[in-house]
């Protein structure tokens, strides 16, 4: 279970604790692209590597948002899957120019 995104490391660490599982993650930001803040919104990548313009759900209404009670909101899980695919295509473009990316 590989997980690849920005900034991953603490959501995955959190993931492995919760779900009781190995996993991994790729940080495009340290991996794809070091030179790049590590903040690096996920949507200025996939204008960057995809070309496509995303319009999201503005992070801070997000960063503001409680992730602990649940339910989660339907306009918290747009945002996940949102991410989730984004993630998926950068990864995927990315595998297929340069090859897998390293675990950090």
């Amino acid at each position: 279970r590989t997980f690849y995104g920005a900034s991953v490391q603490e959501a995955v660490a959190r993931l492995a604790d919760e779900l009781d599982c190995a996993v991994r993650a790729v940080s495009f930001s340290t991996r794809a692209w070091p030179r790049l803040p590590s903040n690096f919104p996920l949507e200025h990548m996939a204008k960057k590597v995809l070309g496509t313009q995303v319009y999201s759900i503005a992070a801070n209404a997000m960063s503001d948002c409680d992730w602990e009670v649940r339910p989660l909101s339907q306009q918290q899980l747009d945002f996940c899957a949102r991410s989730a695919h984004l993630a998926w295509a950068v990864a995927h473009h990315c595998m297929e120019r340069h090859g897998p990316l390293q675990e950090d």
